[in-house]
């Protein structure tokens, strides 16, 4: 009988407590583990993101367009350190 990490390698589990990403802007932080996740009410997509700030781990999600291809483009280079800035109304990987 296989284990479930055989058969679906690519599943990440993600965990820590919840964030706001309006309450990290600013603040230098080590991305741990990313998904892309479909809404359920739409046909947009969201990112689900876990990183380390001061020692301990977090959870935020976002829909930010940018932060959603940012995420998408460099998925591979995952540990890395960024820290979230805002610029007009966009949130992004800095």
């Amino acid at each position: 009988m296989k284990n479930f990490n055989e058969i679906a390698p690519n599943e990440c589990s993600l965990s820590g407590k919840k964030a706001r990403i309006a309450d990290v802007v600013g603040e230098k932080i080590t991305i741990h583990g990313a998904k892309i996740i479909k809404s359920r009410f739409n046909d947009s997509e969201f990112a689900l993101i876990q990183f380390e700030l001061n020692d301990r781990m977090y959870i935020l999600s976002t829909g930010s367009k940018v932060i959603l291809r940012q995420i998408k483009d460099y998925r591979r280079e995952i540990p890395f350190r960024t820290t979230i800035i805002k610029n007009n109304n966009c949130y992004t990987f800095s």
